[in-house]
């Protein structure tokens, strides 16, 4: 690092600190405005890597940290429209294709933006994957077999880590799934986890963490005691239809039930968790070729409740009474997936399972 001339390193660590910043409210970041922070990030990345054997691991962490986050936001920035993350277009970038257009009245101007859109989404992506290397390449002189790095930021995690003398193990986390050219993929609240090693023939699994701001579906309350029981059936049934207009994608599903009275028992498939409330699981190649889900509750009487909880005295209850429910509840379903782009940027579920665990 004595080669290195101070205000050189200086100068990094601001530009670079100043992109971050300046790219960080990414609803507000125009094509061109994405564009240029892109390209500078992109400069500054080949510097940091020209200068990499003269630096201090933390001097290029905190650079990569920047540049990363910068990358990471100039993506999301073209790619929320996208994705229907915002509403209104920006005026400057329609205004900017009405300027390319204004000769031909017919020409539909949302359109015609949408696609300079994803044109200048697909450019970033390709530029971002360049920034992207050349940070691993300025990272990986700094470690040793079995060492890694990570650096987290609001918009990305990057972990690299040195497995071999020639094998690296880089994970990226992104907050914004891409918008792909296909069919809709369901992926605008979607993070997206991408790896550099290729999966073996072994399982692998990975996880992608929940993105904290955004919120589960609301509870629906279930007046059953004053519906369900003039029916005067073994069960009370909820159908639920599953996502099936995409035959590229298979979705697992999720069933939560709250009792309103945690004093009574329900007859399903799961016992009541610590969080209070019984939980449903089915993997993406359970549903799959589905098109919809019963499941059928009943409120255990006192019987049933003895014989079958208490007692443990068969593994299979036998029902022969109408369900009679002294108490509502609240219940909510929702679906999750996880997908992949494949070389013709359609986002795939084929060969991936969703697990669960609580």
């Amino acid at each position: 690092m004595n080669n290195v001339p101070v205000n050189t390193i200086n100068e990094v660590k601001l530009q670079s600190s100043l992109l971050s910043k300046l790219t960080k409210t990414t609803n507000q970041l125009t094509r061109k405005a994405a564009t240029n922070s892109l390209n500078k990030c992109f400069q500054l990345a080949n510097q940091l890597k020209s200068i990499r054997r003269r630096l201090s691991i933390e001097d290029i962490q905190l650079v990569s940290a920047y540049l990363l986050e910068c990358s990471a936001n100039a993506v999301e920035g073209v790619n929320r429209v996208l994705q229907n993350r915002i509403i209104d277009i920006l005026d400057f970038d329609l205004t900017r294709t009405k300027e390319t257009f204004h000769e031909y009245e017919d020409i539909n101007l949302e359109d015609q933006n949408l696609f300079y859109q994803k044109q200048t989404l697909n450019e970033l992506i390709e530029k971002q994957k360049k920034i992207i290397s050349l940070i691993t390449e300025t990272i990986d002189i700094h470690l040793n077999i079995n060492q890694s790095i990570q650096i987290k930021t609001n918009s990305i995690d990057f972990c690299l880590k040195k497995l071999h003398r020639t094998i690296l193990n880089r994970t990226i986390i992104e907050r914004l799934a891409i918008a792909d050219d296909g069919e809709r993929s369901y992926t605008n609240l979607s993070r997206s986890l991408s790896s550099s090693l290729l999966l073996d023939e072994n399982r692998r699994e990975f996880f992608i963490p929940r993105d904290p701001n955004l919120s589960f579906p609301s509870l629906i309350i279930q007046h059953v005691t004053s519906f369900a029981n003039r029916k005067r059936s073994l069960f009370y049934y909820h159908l639920f239809n599953l996502t099936r207009d995409n035959r590229n994608l298979t979705f697992s599903s999720h069933f939560e039930l709250y009792p309103m009275n945690l004093n009574i028992s329900y007859l399903f498939d799961r016992d009541l968790n610590e969080n209070e409330y019984y939980q449903h699981f089915l993997n993406n190649e359970q549903t799959a070729e589905h098109h919809s889900i019963v499941y059928g509750i009943r409120e255990m009487n006192r019987n049933e409740f003895q014989e079958y909880c208490l007692n443990r005295t068969t593994t299979e209850l036998k029902v022969n009474e109408p369900v009679v429910f002294t108490s509502n509840y609240r219940i909510r379903i929702y679906q999750s997936a996880c997908f992949y782009l494949d070389s013709n940027n359609q986002w795939q579920t084929d060969g991936l399972i969703v697990s669960f665990e609580r």
